[in-house]
C-alpha cells in the first residue's frame, strides 16, 4: 500500500456524484481517515495500492448508510451509470453479493457499492485480503493490513463528528 495522493483523495471524496471537498481527520496504519461534508459529514477510510487501485469505505450520513468504492485507471471498461453484479470475498469466507454502479470521478472509473450489512464491516476488520470478482473472474485482490485499526478510527471519527454537529 502507498499513501494516497491528495488529488486522488479529493477525487474519491466525491461519492457517486461530482468531486467535492473532504476534511482530513487522521491516519491509521496506512489508511487515511477523512470526513465528507457532502455526505452529511460522513467519515471514511481511503487507501491506495501499488497496482493503482484506490479503495474507500465509509458512512453516508445523509441516509445513515455505508458504502464501498473501488477504482483503478486501468478499468476503462467501467461504464458510468452501468450496473454490475460483483462478489466480494474476504480471505476464504463465503462471498458477499455486491451490486455496484459504475461512476467516473475526475475521469477515473470506480465501482460504487452500497453496503447494508453491518456484518460486512465486522468481517472487513478481521480478514487479511479482499478480492472482487465479476462474472467469475477476479478483478482485484487487496491487502486489508491495518483495516481493523482504520475502521476503529473511522468509527471514532464519526462519533466525534456527530457530536460536533449536534
Amino acid at each position: 500500500r502507498f499513501g494516497v495522493p491528495m488529488t486522488v483523495a479529493a477525487a474519491l471524496a466525491a461519492g457517486p456524484a461530482a468531486a467535492q471537498e473532504t476534511e482530513h481527520w487522521g491516519t491509521a496504519r496506512g489508511w487515511d481517515v477523512r470526513v465528507d461534508s457532502t455526505l452529511g459529514n460522513g467519515c471514511f477510510i481511503l487507501a491506495g495500492f501499488e497496482d493503482g487501485t484506490v479503495f474507500r469505505l465509509g458512512f453516508d450520513r445523509t441516509d445513515d448508510s455505508a458504502y464501498l468504492m473501488v477504482g483503478n485507471d486501468d478499468w476503462g471498461s467501467i461504464g458510468e451509470g452501468k450496473d454490475y453484479e460483483l462478489e466480494i470475498r474476504m480471505d476464504r469466507a463465503s462471498p458477499w453479493s455486491a451490486p455496484a454502479t459504475g461512476v467516473r470521478i475526475d475521469g477515473s472509473p470506480f465501482l460504487y457499492i452500497p453496503l447494508d450489512e453491518a456484518d460486512f464491516v465486522e468481517e472487513f476488520m478481521r480478514k487479511h485480503t479482499l478480492a472482487i470478482d465479476h462474472d467469475g473472474e477476479e478483478v482485484v485482490r487487496l491487502s486489508l493490513e491495518g483495516s481493523s485499526a482504520a475502521i476503529v478510527e473511522m468509527v471514532e471519527c464519526q462519533d466525534k463528528v456527530d457530536r460536533r454537529v449536534e
